[in-house]
C-alpha cells in the first residue's frame, strides 16, 4: 500500500483533472493492460528485476548484510505495483463523480492564500453571516 496509494491517487488527480483527452486515451487503457497482467508475471517481475535492484542499490551502504537471495520488499513492491490500477481506477471514478463546479469552487478555497480563502468564503455566504 505504501506504493499503490501515493502513486495511484497521484494519477488519478493527473487523469481526472490535469491530463489532456489525448493523454488520458493513451494513459487510461495502459493501466488497465496493467490490471490484467497475471500475478505470476508480477512475481516473476519481482525476482527478476526488483530484487537484483535492491541488492545493487543496497551492497554500497550495507555490504554483505543488505539484501540476500529474496526478500519481502522486492514481493512488496511487485504487489504495490499489482494493485495501483485497482487504486487509480477507483479514485479517477471517485474525482469525476464530483461536479465540475464543486471542484473548481471548493479547490480553490482548499488551495488558495488565507486572505484569498477569506475573500472566497465572504462572497459565497449571505451577508447575516460575514465579518
Amino acid at each position: 500500500m505504501l506504493v499503490s496509494l501515493p502513486l495511484g491517487l497521484i494519477t488519478a488527480i493527473y487523469l481526472s483533472e490535469y491530463a489532456s483527452p489525448r493523454i488520458r486515451a493513451w494513459l487510461k487503457p495502459a493501466l488497465e493492460i496493467l490490471a490484467g497482467i497475471p500475478t505470476v508475471v508480477y512475481g516473476l517481475f519481482a525476482i527478476i528485476l526488483i530484487t537484483p535492484t535492491l541488492r545493487w542499490l543496497t551492497d554500497p551502504l550495507l555490504g554483505n548484510h543488505g539484501f540476500q537471495g529474496q526478500n519481502v520488499l522486492a514481493a512488496g513492491l511487485a504487489v504495490g505495483i499489482l494493485c495501483l490500477p485497482i487504486v487509480s481506477s477507483l479514485c479517477e471514478d471517485a474525482l469525476r463523480a464530483v461536479p465540475r463546479a464543486a471542484r473548481t469552487r471548493k479547490g480553490l478555497t482548499v488551495l488558495a492564500a488565507p486572505s484569498s480563502t477569506r475573500r472566497q468564503f465572504e462572497s459565497s455566504c449571505p451577508p447575516q453571516l460575514r465579518a
